[in-house]
């Protein structure tokens, strides 16, 4: 049994989405800009780069 109500659990991530809604969009974009960018210089730091930007997603 879990200490909260689906309602709660649900209400957090509604809350969640409605305090990062317009930076989600930007970050997003972000990420598909630095990933498509470093992709194509190659080496090994922007293998790690690309790597990092998307486990930070």
């Amino acid at each position: 049994m879990l200490p909260f109500t689906r309602e709660q659990f649900l209400g957090v991530f509604v809350t969640y989405n409605d305090a990062i809604w317009p930076l989600q969009i930007v970050t997003y974009l972000l990420g598909i800009v630095v990933v498509v960018a470093l992709l194509f210089r190659h080496g090994r730091p922007s293998d790690r780069i690309i790597a990092g930007v998307l486990a930070a997603m």
